[in-house]
């Protein structure tokens, strides 16, 4: 590039063009400069003409390189987890969260974070788990997980699912993209049972009345509010007539309550007629499942008062000696619970005693009663309320008889009723049958067993496989060592051997071996038969023992859960089925170990396992002692 003319002290920059971004001029040589002062700034050139000055120059220009920027050193990412466990029905599980870094820190940077549990609804006070604190550290020469186990408590408590929360906080040398871990505790308990029951009422002469029906729930405690909801059906009753009609009808159940009564009301009336009755249903229940949906409610006719009273009219709706002139379902009930025992024998101001002796309904002298409540007052007043036998004015005497007839004699031992049980061992339970020797026209009888009870203890009773149709059993176990039972019907037993009842008695693990006796009483008061016209039958009861063999042992049964390779399997559900369906369920360890104790020996079992990953085989063992190594393999 070449300058003349150009004035003396004048500055000429010079540019072909504008370089491109990166380029500049690194190097000016110019002839005829005089004095040197020409300069390169960059992407320009300064040349400076003297006096009378030419100058010719040559620019090199290049790119110029970018420097290489100096990196950010990146911090180690930390990660944490969330954890969601069963709790189980009793103990403790361990809740174990997991934190991790990515990468070591250097050795002159470790990393620390602090850590805190923090309730949510699962929390401290409710003793849903135990609270945890403290610094997690990471170095060097550290792993790079680092494991918090938190300590969770099992309870049979049907409620929501649960949740606690650890948070991290103050972290040093790390970064977390999450500052907390969840902790779902996970409810495996099962859900309580709604169930109504029936009701019974006067309807009154006027307005309305409530007919309160109980509802009860069952099974698990339970943390949750439930909401049972109601509706009624017409039966011999109808809505909105007799009754007023309920659908959707509600009633809360807090989680303290196990009881609470829905109310119908009933419509008042003056008229005559038999009892009616209508079906409360439950439709539908929040946090729990039905069980007896159907509670039946009686509409007891309280229009009609005969002068004297009927026979079989014991008490009035509300429970009066007075009755209310119609033999109804609440007089049954009496006269069973007066021949149990179970409630004080009837009044004779007014005749309560007379309307209540009904049998036999005609006797020698003229009269109805014979001065005894027995099974025969059970039969006739049955037959009574079910129409069978038309009403009769009350008579007869109205009390006890002062001195008990003479005890009926057997003919020939043909109609007998004895005690049957098998051997036993101390700590088991036994189910003694009682049988009848029917002569065909038996119906109803009441009887006390007698029994020792350092020994046996009651459990329970049921009706037998060879009853008539339509008969009840009623129970009296008030009295230690004493069972008094009445099974009422309005049918006749098929004649043979025919069981009546069993009852079942816990026997006690210190019993001694031996023979106890299962005794009678053989009085008339204690001790009557009945045929299905209300007469008393005479019948022999014969005494029975209960053989009890060595006491009964216990054993411990354990094992482990393993897959293919032999390692433990944890979290496997594992459950011990004995012959009669009674089920334990457990949950394998970290090494994939469970045990069952107090197992029962000289009995066959049915353990199984199940996991939602690996299948397995169920087993048959019969226990006599000890057993361990029960192991299970996963067949895939």
């Amino acid at each position: 590039m070449s300058f003349a003319n150009v004035p003396a002290g004048t500055t000429v920059v010079a540019e072909t063009n504008p370089l491109p971004a990166g380029w500049q001029f690194t190097s000016l040589s110019c002839s005829g400069d005089t004095d040197g002062g020409n300069v390169i700034t960059g992407q320009s050139v300064s040349i400076d003409l003297d006096a009378a000055e030419t100058q010719t120059c040559i620019f090199v220009n290049s790119v110029v390189p970018t420097p290489t920027p100096t990196p950010t050193p990146t911090p180690p990412v930390v990660w944490v987890n969330d954890v969601t466990i069963h709790e189980g029905d009793q103990g403790t599980k361990l809740f174990t969260f997991q934190v991790t870094v990515d990468h070591t820190p250097p050795a002159n940077a470790p990393i620390s974070i602090d850590y805190t549990t923090v309730n949510g609804t699962a929390t401290v006070a409710n003793n849903d788990y135990v609270p945890k604190s403290g610094t997690i550290v990471f170095t060097s020469n550290s792993p790079t997980i680092v494991y918090i186990s938190v300590v969770v408590n099992g309870d049979i408590t049907f409620e929501h699912n649960e949740t606690f929360t650890i948070f991290y906080t103050n972290e040093v040398n790390a970064f977390l993209p999450d500052h907390d871990s969840l902790g779902t505790v996970y409810n495996d308990d099962i859900e309580p049972v709604f169930a109504v029951g029936d009701a019974s009422g006067n309807e009154g002469n006027s307005g309305t009345t409530p007919l309160s029906f109980t509802v009860t729930r069952t099974g698990n405690p339970t943390a949750v509010a439930s909401t049972v909801t109601f509706n009624t059906i017409n039966g011999t009753a109808t809505g909105p007539s007799d009754f007023v009609p309920v659908a959707g009808g509600t009633v809360v159940m807090a989680p303290n309550e196990s009881t609470k009564t829905f109310p119908v009301l009933l419509n008042g009336d003056t008229t005559v007629e038999p009892n009616e009755t209508f079906t409360l249903r439950i439709v539908q229940v929040t946090h729990g499942s039905i069980g007896d949906s159907d509670g039946s409610g009686t509409i007891v006719n309280d229009d009609s008062i005969v002068a004297g009273g009927i026979e079989g009219d014991i008490v009035d709706g509300s429970g009066s000696p007075v009755g209310d002139g119609t033999v109804f379902s609440n007089d049954v009930s009496v006269i069973r619970r007066m021949v149990l025992g179970l409630i004080p024998a009837p009044t004779t101001s007014p005749n309560q005693f007379q309307r209540a002796d009904v049998a036999p309904r005609i006797t020698s002298s003229g009269l109805i009663g014979d001065g005894l409540l027995t099974a025969a007052d059970v039969t006739l007043i049955r037959q009574y309320n079910l129409g069978y036998l038309p009403q009769t004015p009350a008579g007869g005497p109205n009390g006890p008889a002062p001195t008990a007839p003479p005890t009926l004699a057997p003919i020939d031992n043909a109609r007998a009723i004895r005690a049957v049980a098998p051997t036993v061992r101390g700590g088991e339970s036994v189910t003694v049958s009682l049988q009848l020797e029917s002569q065909g026209d038996e119906s109803s009888a009441v009887y006390t067993m007698n029994f020792d009870p350092k020994v046996f203890t009651y459990v329970s009773s049921a009706l037998g496989e060879g009853v008539p149709a339509g008969s009840y059993l009623g129970v009296n176990a008030t009295e230690p060592g004493k069972l008094r039972l009445l099974i009422d019907s309005t049918n006749a037993y098929i004649r043979g051997s025919r069981q009546m009842a069993t009852v079942t008695f816990a026997v006690s693990p210190d019993a001694d071996a031996g023979e106890y006796p299962l005794t009678f009483n053989r009085t008339p008061a204690d001790e009557s038969v009945s045929d299905a016209k209300g007469g008393l039958v005479a019948t022999d009861f014969e005494d029975g023992t209960i053989n009890v063999t060595s006491k009964s042992q216990r054993a411990i049964v354990s094992g482990r859960v393993l897959d293919a390779n032999g390692r433990g399997i944890r979290n496997a559900t594992v459950s011990i089925t004995d012959v009669k369906g009674g089920r334990r369920t457990t949950f394998t360890g970290s090494f994939g170990d469970y045990v069952f104790d107090e197992v029962e020996t000289g009995k066959n079992y049915t353990i199984r396992v199940s996991n939602k990953r690996y299948r397995f085989a169920q087993r048959v063992i019969n226990i006599a002692d000890m057993l361990g190594n029960i192991d299970f393999v996963a067949l895939e």
